[in-house]
């Protein structure tokens, strides 16, 4: 692609580039149709290329660089036909050509709100998941139990206005690697956000959600940016299938439109959306955000820990580039777009 964005969370160690003898590939990850490629060198500068096939749309070379402590690092890199940017955190990174080494500070913050400025005007998006949320959270009469009651709205608003507080602690004390705080946040996730698309029983809801349901009380869209969520395979990929476990699928949801692909959805839209698809004779099955997040939170901390594990779960977290899996990845970006839109629905409460 021509012109895009992406962003990532990596682990750089303190040490780096200590242990690196010569041009080492840190990590790969598809952008659309192109392939975004981090290498590290003995001397510590990195090269970021964006590329389809033999084609490069974009390449930068960076200055040295050095790390205060381990820690976990927010990588952008913004490419077009004018200009490239690249930053680590808060800090934009020199090409090559500046003669001085970068220090990453140990002390600089990757705080959780740093989205950067969103448009008030975004274009309408589909009211599917604002009607399903009406519908589920709001139309359906439910019976009480009679040792329980209802939790009024100023209740329901202040457990939403706590959870943001302690998103907001949590993820920036976790991005200081302080990595076992992953079980905090997956039980802060699973809290705002999972849920069940058909329940067994609809006046016994098993998941009810706090951001979804408190956007219902207000008929509120979530709006965020993704690719589209695609439910049908592309036939070259059917055609391997056979010699395929998993098929991964990397649709990070931004606030901004930072590809041309993108497109405005809800974010219901995406949390449905896949992130691995099993084949299993040839049929996928699909696997969401959704899925993983509840199944991550019931089985490696945060709600449960289960004496076995789901095989996609173990699968996902053992794909590592440079110490990085892809669960970790997941979580960042969900729990950055989550206290975002939790923010955002907590305005409609106060006054």
């Amino acid at each position: 692609m021509e012109k895009g964005s992406i962003y990532l969370v990596v682990h750089f160690p303190k040490d780096f580039p200590d242990g690196i003898q010569s041009k080492t590939e840190l990590l790969t990850s598809q952008v659309e149709n192109s392939t975004f490629k981090l290498y590290a060198f003995p001397d510590g500068h990195l090269l970021l290329s964006i590329q389809q096939n033999d084609t490069i749309f974009s390449q930068y070379e960076s200055q040295k660089i050095r790390f205060q402590s381990d820690r976990d690092c927010i990588l952008t890199y913004i490419w077009s036909e004018s200009q490239t940017t690249f930053k680590i955190n808060k800090t934009k990174v020199d090409s090559a050509q500046a003669n001085d080494v970068l220090i990453i500070p140990d002390k600089e913050t990757t705080k959780i709100d740093n989205l950067g400025e969103v448009n008030p005007n975004l274009p309408p998006i589909d009211e599917k998941w604002i009607n399903w949320r009406r519908e589920r959270f709001l139309e359906i009469p439910r019976k009480l139990k009679s040792d329980r009651r209802a939790k009024s709205e100023i209740e329901q608003v202040k457990e939403l206005s706590d959870v943001i507080k302690n998103l907001e602690d949590t993820y920036d004390e976790w991005l200081t690697g302080k990595d076992y705080l992953i079980m905090t946040l997956l039980s802060l996730l699973r809290s705002l956000l999972c849920h069940k698309i058909v329940e067994r029983n609809i006046k016994h809801i098993t998941y009810n959600p706090l951001l979804f349901r408190m956007a219902s009380l207000r008929s509120l869209p979530l709006s965020i940016y993704a690719m589209p969520v695609k439910k049908e395979i592309p036939q070259n990929i059917l055609d391997i299938s056979d010699n395929t476990l998993y098929h991964i699928i990397v649709n990070e949801a931004t606030l901004t439109k930072q590809a041309n692909s993108q497109v405005i959805m809800d974010f219901q839209e995406w949390i449905n959306g896949e992130v691995i698809i099993t084949f299993i004779d040839k049929k996928p099955h699909y696997y969401s955000v959704n899925d993983l997040l509840l199944e991550s939170s019931n089985t490696i901390g945060g709600s449960h820990f289960d004496p076995d594990i789901p095989i996609r779960i173990d699968f996902l977290r053992n794909i590592k580039s440079y110490e990085i899996d892809l669960i970790k990845r997941i979580v960042s970006n969900t729990v950055r777009i989550s206290h975002f839109l939790s923010k955002s629905v907590l305005t409609h409460f106060t006054n």
